[in-house]
């Protein structure tokens, strides 16, 4: 949901911006080269006397739209992050020190590592890292791939689409 509303608003503040911008070219093309053309269209002489305030009220909207626009999608994905930090502090609930300790390291490491750094973490050894893997994939929270005499570990995608924004 989130995603998709952020999206709409990229698109709509995309089309807005490009219509502004051919407005205002559009009005620089016209009053340009006809600044000492005498007219009777009473819109286009207005254009023409005015152009420069035309021009400066359309950049102080472009400017204002900009800014509220990114506002909003501030807005949005603060509400994202915070329902992703929510979410993870639910998984904590159910998770050992250790555990915590491997989850946040590979949300670090963008959802794969291998097991040997894993043991390398602060407090952590071989054995404790393994063990603590093992639950973890148990818990259907990782998957354990081994190559070889190297044991990848990979954050299953379903919680690294939670987990990352």
């Amino acid at each position: 949901m989130g995603n998709q509303l952020v999206k709409k608003y990229k698109k709509t503040g995309f089309i807005v911006s490009v219509l502004l911008f051919v407005i205002v070219t559009v009005l620089a093309f016209i009053t340009l080269p006809t600044n000492n053309f005498v007219t009777e269209n009473n819109l286009l002489l207005f254009a023409i006397e005015n152009h420069t305030i035309i021009m400066t009220i359309l950049i102080i909207i472009s400017v204002a739209f900009g800014y509220f626009w990114a506002f909003f999608l501030y807005k949005e994905l603060e509400k994202k992050n915070l329902a992703s930090k929510n979410m993870l502090d639910v998984v904590f609930l159910f998770l050992g020190d250790s555990e915590k300790k491997i989850l946040n390291f590979l949300v670090e490491k963008n959802g794969k590592t291998t097991q040997a750094e894993i043991a390398r973490l602060q407090g952590m050894g071989k054995v404790k890292a393994f063990r603590s893997v093992q639950r973890m994939q148990e818990k259907n929270l990782i998957d354990i791939v081994p190559h070889g005499k190297i044991r990848y570990v990979t954050l299953k995608e379903s919680i690294i689409s939670i987990l990352k924004n």
